[in-house]
């Protein structure tokens, strides 16, 4: 998802305004305390891939956190001085379907 500034048809050109991206997978390393977890998730090549992500006060959550297995995050931002993704809304579930490919951005 990109919201923009201003689109210039003449040219092709857009100025993106702030860009979202979403990643779903497998769920671990949540910590309560840092509101951290891992995401493992796969590429479309067949790799798998973990990324950490943070979630501060503000962030919406949907679901619990006991006992669930998979997590659907929308990521805003990556904070390099902490290695980790800033997500804005975070879904757990607790059910346990095989990784798949779904890629939005």
């Amino acid at each position: 998802k990109v919201r923009t500034d201003a689109i210039d048809f003449m040219n092709n050109a857009i100025t993106a305004k702030a860009v979202a991206v979403k990643v779903k997978g497998m769920l671990s390393n949540h910590s309560a305390d840092a509101r951290t977890f891992d995401v493992t998730y796969m590429l479309p090549d067949q790799t798998m891939r973990s990324i950490t992500v943070y979630y501060d006060e503000d962030a919406k959550i949907e679901g619990q956190w006991l006992g669930a297995k998979r997590v659907e995050a929308k990521l805003f931002g990556y904070d390099s001085g902490n290695g980790y993704y800033r997500a804005y809304k975070v879904e757990v579930e607790d059910d346990e379907d095989e990784y798949e490919h779904d890629t939005e951005t």
